[in-house]
């Protein structure tokens, strides 16, 4: 299954990019927002959305990753292996500072 090769990190960096680290973010995202409104949820939903963006951010790196390895082996262009990697730190680098603000403000 597709959920399977995502977890594993061999999925295609084009679905894992624009599937998961795109649209999986977004419903992740939305998803804890909306739990967020909940009274019993409380302020819960950013470690929730927190959790959700770091897994989907590592195994979109490590299919980039191993699209790095194969376009190595074919000596072809690893550009968008690379691009994505920055995409997927950033991704996090921004959440971490989210979390900052919630606990220390």
């Amino acid at each position: 299954p597709i959920w399977a090769r995502f977890l594993d990190g061999k999925l295609d960096l084009q679905t894992a990019f624009w599937g998961y680290l795109v649209g999986g973010t977004l419903v992740v995202c939305f998803g804890s927002m909306v739990l967020g409104l909940f009274k019993w949820w409380e302020e819960g939903y950013i470690y929730s959305m927190a959790l959700g963006v770091f897994v989907i951010s590592n195994r979109v790196w490590a299919s980039a990753s191993n699209y790095i390895k194969e376009k190595h082996k074919k000596d072809q262009p690893v550009v968008w292996g690379i691009l994505t990697q920055c995409v997927c730190a950033l991704n996090a680098l921004s959440m971490v500072a989210i979390l900052y603000d919630v606990i220390f403000n």
